[in-house]
């Protein structure tokens, strides 16, 4: 994997030295009250189970804690997770606009990750030999993993075994893509994602999408820690694997191709959200498309430029882009940064020798606000996004509350990152809002 263009008690009536009457009238105001008191207590109850899931739930990542969200009632008078505010009763809003409610992340971490795969083609696009697998021109295939907050079946006591995936073109119970070998092609740590299509937690609230474009000769799923931050927060993630820059593309992985691949996000991307306009299906009513975010590393990254800020490609229902050790991507007849372009997050590591710094450094140099600028002092190309130490946790701590800030509308505190000293000493944040 490389990048061509070198990224928040009362005391009791019973003293003996008072009368039976006010001992009396003390007892019956302090009924008139139980009802407060105990409304106060269940919801002290409520809180610590809540914390309690967050700091021993499946993900382990007491990260999530810090992205404990009041609950409050929207205008149809069901719960809407996320939003905060003193007064229950009180309207709910947005950073973003006030004039909507918006849907935000749930309050707890999920019960587990859901994992659906879904085969999407492009008839419209074709690939040719020596890159297919029949020698004759076929068709832009892409495989697509989304995963999503769920309900563990075995959690609650049910079988364990996958649900029916439903109507569409969902794969319910396909074999995934295979792994390959060799050094630097993500083999062994994680694999492929094991489909479960298990049911989607937090009801039928539609949540943000965030679309990740993997790497060069890179598996999606081998950013597996990053991905599940993100939906442990209350996004869904859909991550497709590009037919050509895949570690077991048809007659190897072909790295030119990436100048199609901002339209194989595109086209992914409208059918998602063809399936969740369905009345039912897999998907159906799952995601926000209101919310849409896009993020990638290495080409991946250089793929989302093009997507979020590049005239030749550009996606107006993207509204936040995390780059992740990317640089811009040209393509014949594209322009950076056209007038209104979504919030940009760029991640670099300082040691990184496949993606120089200074691309990342001329993006966010040339971006218009609002934009931020992640540095990991010597970090390198792959650790920051592919492995669970700390330089991922930053990462993952930074992108989520990015993607909540800029995204989702999240009126509290950039948790980490507002305050001073809440980076560790090799992260250093640049800002301009």
């Amino acid at each position: 994997m490389h990048s061509r263009n070198m990224r928040n008690t009362s005391d009791l009536p019973g003293s003996g030295t008072l009368s039976e009457e006010i001992m009396r009238k003390r007892h019956l105001k302090r009924r008139h009250r139980r009802g407060v008191r105990i409304l106060r207590t269940l919801l002290l109850l409520i809180l610590a189970g809540m914390i309690a899931v967050l700091a021993t739930g499946p993900s382990g990542d007491i990260r999530s804690i810090k992205r404990l969200f009041a609950t409050v009632t929207d205008r149809t008078g069901t719960t809407k997770p996320g939003t905060t505010s003193s007064d229950a009763n009180s309207p709910t809003t947005s950073t973003r606009s006030t004039a909507t409610t918006t849907t935000h992340p749930a309050s707890t971490a999920p019960d587990a990750v859901g994992v659906r795969q879904f085969t999407f083609v492009d008839h419209s696009r074709l690939i040719y030999p020596p890159h297919t697998a029949t020698g004759q021109p076929e068709p832009r295939t892409l495989v697509t993993y989304l995963y999503y907050p769920a309900i563990s079946p075995a959690a609650k006591g049910a079988p364990s075994s996958p649900s029916p995936a439903g109507s569409g073109t969902a794969q319910a119970d396909g074999p995934t893509a295979g792994q390959s070998s060799g050094e630097n092609r993500d083999t062994a740590q994680y694999g492929p994602s094991q489909i479960n299509n298990y049911p989607r937690a937090y009801g039928n609230r539609p949540l943000p999408l965030i679309v990740f474009a993997h790497g060069y000769e890179v598996w999606p799923w081998r950013y597996q820690p990053l991905l599940y931050s993100w939906v442990n927060a209350g996004f869904v993630v859909a991550a497709p694997v590009f037919p050509l820059t895949n570690p077991d593309a048809p007659g190897g992985p072909y790295e030119d191709d990436i100048v199609n691949q901002p339209q194989d996000v595109n086209f992914v991307l409208s059918q998602l959200l063809g399936l969740n306009a369905q009345s039912s299906g897999p998907i159906a009513g799952l995601i926000d498309p209101s919310e849409i975010g896009v993020a990638g590393h290495s080409d991946g990254a250089e793929t989302m430029m093009a997507v979020g800020y590049d005239t030749c490609c550009i996606n107006h229902q993207v509204k936040a882009a995390a780059i992740l050790s990317g640089a811009k991507l040209y393509i014949d007849g594209g322009n950076y940064f056209p007038g209104d372009t979504p919030p940009l997050l760029v991640v670099q590591g300082t040691a990184d020798t496949i993606n120089l710094p200074i691309h990342s450094q001329n993006i966010y140099e040339e971006a218009p606000p609002p934009k931020y600028f992640l540095q990991l002092a010597g970090a390198g190309h792959y650790a920051p996004y592919v492995h669970s130490d700390p330089f991922e946790q930053v990462v993952a701590e930074v992108t989520t509350d990015f993607f909540l800030k800029e995204l989702v509308g999240n009126a509290q505190p950039f948790q980490g990152l507002s305050s001073p000293g809440a980076l560790p000493s090799f992260a250093d944040l640049q800002q301009t809002p």
